[in-house]
């Protein structure tokens, strides 16, 4: 019986948002779930992903954002995959900050009360923000707004 494992993520206080970038993921992570908000993009990769209760199959590029405490997990159909796979992770108190409140912030704060089921966005939105998103992944502690970006590489 695989259980699901609550997973305490990187990201600190003083974050808004980190990006985890997994350049040659094996999908060798557990079913879990955390108590932040998190976007997660796969490239390249092929198999099935489980969202809380949904089980969907993934291919070429997946776009998912899952809201905190929702189960998660994608799971490869081959160990040969060249696989890339970006995680943004942002606060679990996003929604409580004032900003957040304001007129201009109504379609995020919408996102980030939908994710509460999990949001699969489309193959077209998907595409139209994979470059952002691993231009994201590629940023630097040096740049002009506090990003923090973990590389993440398998440990023997």
């Amino acid at each position: 019986m695989e259980y699901i494992q609550r997973e305490i993520t990187p990201i600190g206080e003083e974050d808004l948002f980190i990006v985890l970038n997994h350049p040659h993921a094996k999908f060798d992570y557990a079913a879990h779930f955390h108590s932040d908000y998190e976007i997660n993009m796969v490239i390249n990769g092929k198999g099935k992903r489980i969202v809380g209760d949904c089980v969907a199959p993934f291919s070429d590029i997946d776009l998912v954002m899952v809201g905190p405490n929702i189960p998660h997990r994608w799971i490869s159909e081959s160990d040969h995959d060249e696989a890339h796979v970006v995680t943004i992770q942002f606060h679990k108190e996003t929604l409580e900050y004032p900003i957040i409140n304001k007129k201009i912030f109504y379609p995020i704060k919408q996102l980030f009360t939908d994710s509460s089921y999990g949001i699969e966005f489309s193959q077209e939105t998907s595409l139209a923000l994979k470059d952002t998103i691993l231009n994201l992944s590629h940023k630097s502690q040096t740049t002009p707004f506090p990003l923090r970006v973990q590389e993440c590489k398998k440990v023997y």
